[in-house]
């Protein structure tokens, strides 16, 4: 039995190989694509559940997935990339604040950020806050920083692996047509990348994340 196991483990490898299809964890990090495209637009449509349930759901998919694909996580405590992280946040968020005090007039401005705060009120507030604590916030760093860049940066260079990555990042929100989503998922992403690829560890982008997420949905909104 296990002679033909190992035969046939042999026999496949070699099929994939002559097809194209090594089974190597970069071709199967890149694979893992499909996920989010398919995820995001379920989660922001709510076609099955109210949007944090959903969520929820979809950013453990992406954890899990990542924790089986990445060999090592780069997750190392540290004083100083906690506090950069921190204050990144609320950087962040206070960048984000002065355009909504801008753009507020505008209609295509206001009425996105108004949509995306509908998602509010499918829960309770304290919920929310520890939903995006663990594991919605970390769950896309690891995914998007820790396997998406970490691998496009093996074919590329760091700098076009960030890039990269952050397009594809802003890319899973465009069904949504809502250009502050957009513009929040694009500027988020080139912070986030940079944190890691400026630190390799993905401590600081998930604080980072995890201030911002909570300053813009339960501290202090815009309004």
């Amino acid at each position: 039995m296990k002679d033909m196991v190992m035969a046939c483990a042999t026999h496949m490898a070699r099929w994939c190989s002559k097809w194209g299809l090594k089974m190597d964890r970069p071709r199967f990090a890149l694979a893992s694509l499909i996920l989010p495209f398919m995820l995001w637009p379920i989660v922001f449509l709510q076609m099955f559940t109210v949007f944090w349930i959903g969520m929820t759901a979809a950013t453990l998919i992406l954890l899990t997935t990542s924790l089986l694909l990445i060999k090592q996580l780069d997750l190392k405590v540290s004083a100083r990339w906690l506090f950069l992280g921190v204050l990144s946040g609320f950087l962040l968020y206070s960048f984000f604040y002065a355009g909504f005090q801008v753009t507020r007039g505008l209609e295509s401005f206001s009425g996105g950020v108004a949509s995306v705060y509908a998602f509010r009120t499918d829960f309770d507030i304290t919920l929310i806050a520890l939903l995006l604590i663990f594991p919605i916030a970390p769950a896309e760093e690891i995914y998007w920083r820790g396997l998406i860049q970490k691998f496009l940066t093996t074919f590329f260079n760091p700098t076009i692996g960030l890039l990269l990555t952050t397009a594809l990042y802003t890319l899973i929100h465009a069904f949504t047509l809502n250009p502050p989503l957009l513009i929040t998922a694009m500027i988020g992403g080139l912070v986030w990348g940079y944190l890691y690829k400026r630190s390799k560890n993905l401590l600081p982008g998930v604080v980072s994340h995890v201030v911002f997420n909570l300053m813009i949905f339960v501290v202090a909104p815009f309004t």
